[in-house]
């Protein structure tokens, strides 16, 4: 979900792990040279869902790679399959009542009822967050916690 955590987990795991990390958002952002939000709002969701596909692709050859996908990233296109295929997915799962709490005055789904709109995605998201081959409460518990259990699974 956005503002779970996935980028800070991401860099800490890829320091921890010696592994590159990759932030789909943020390399998006660096090919097209807009930010998320722009691109939503001129290109269309759609128009960045192909986008992330394309990165999938090249993705699929990477290895050794902490990659943090974009809260949307897995439910279209089959994406959480072909990610169970590279290698260890992971729910970071955090409340509704707490993401409420974080950030997310930036991300184009929740402009406006961020709440509702939480609520909303959260209830189509999670059967296929649920599909992820480890999940996290990332939720009172410290980041190091987190990362250990991450790290454990990875063995």
């Amino acid at each position: 979900m956005p503002g779970c955590g996935k980028t800070t987990l991401g860099k800490k795991l890829s320091k921890i792990t010696g592994y590159n990390f990759i932030d789909t958002d943020l390399l998006i952002e660096k090919r097209i040279g807009l930010p998320i939000k722009k691109i939503f709002n001129e290109k269309g969701e759609k128009y960045f869902r192909i986008l992330e596909r394309d990165l999938l692709c090249e993705i699929k050859n990477y290895k050794n790679h902490i990659i943090s996908t974009g809260g949307g990233f897995p439910i279209y296109n089959d994406n959480m399959e072909v990610l169970n295929n590279l290698g260890l997915t992971v729910f970071l799962k955090v409340p509704i009542e707490e993401l409420m709490k974080r950030n997310l005055t930036e991300r184009p789904l929740l402009v406006e009822d961020m709440e509702e709109k939480l609520k909303e995605l959260y209830k189509i998201r999670s059967p296929i967050y649920n599909k992820a081959k480890l999940t996290v409460d990332n939720y009172n518990i410290s980041l190091d916690e987190v990362v250990k259990s991450i790290i454990d699974k990875m063995k």
